[in-house]
């Protein structure tokens, strides 16, 4: 199998993983808020120009990077995803209250895994496109994650869980998991 082919099956491979996480893993009250449709459908259109793009244009130097970064977006996604499966998240963009802090599997390195695979994987089409037109969804899609990890954070902060996500945010990266690598390491992030 080429690169090409095998860029494209972790893509979509990926890609399906996440779509099923929608409707599959993700609690919601019977219908996608309005963000989450906006989501969707940028992510179905991003998705579909990365299958275009590829398969005319070819791919660009960053290939062989961009199949580790969408091989391992898809391993942390499917990671979260058997850490939170007794105890399901809310879909993004639902207006509930956090129920749980998560402090096993993914969420001992980074508080939204969620959104970092999200992120990897949107990354890693843009490093395998030519050209800079290829990283047009993967920064909408990355603003867009990071802003809900944002939102949560907030929502977090203002709720019943506030002292004990205080305290975890202080030993987890929110979406990189430098605080506890260095603090394994013997550095202090106030030194």
């Amino acid at each position: 199998m080429g690169l090409m082919t095998g860029i494209n099956v972790v893509a979509l491979g990926c890609f399906v993983s996440f779509a099923w996480g929608t409707k599959g893993h993700f609690v919601s009250d019977g219908r996608m808020p309005a963000g989450m449709l906006v989501v969707a459908v940028l992510s179905l259109f991003g998705w579909a120009w990365f299958a275009v793009r590829t398969a005319t244009s070819g791919i660009g130097p960053g290939a062989p990077y961009a199949l580790a970064l969408m091989a391992g977006a898809t391993c942390l996604f499917w990671w979260a995803v058997k850490t939170t499966r007794k105890r399901r998240l809310k879909i993004a963009f639902a207006p509930d209250q956090p129920q749980a802090v998560y402090k096993t599997g993914p969420y001992r390195f980074v508080r939204h895994p969620f959104y970092l695979s999200y992120i990897l994987y949107w990354s890693g089409t843009g490093l395998a496109t030519k050209g800079l037109w290829g990283w047009t969804v993967p920064a909408i899609l990355g603003a867009i994650y990071v802003g809900l990890a944002l939102q949560e954070e907030r929502r977090f902060g203002a709720s019943g869980l506030s002292d004990a996500y205080c305290q975890y945010s202080r030993d987890t990266g929110m979406l990189i998991p430098w605080p506890r690598l260095f603090r394994r390491k013997g550095f202090s992030r106030h030194a």
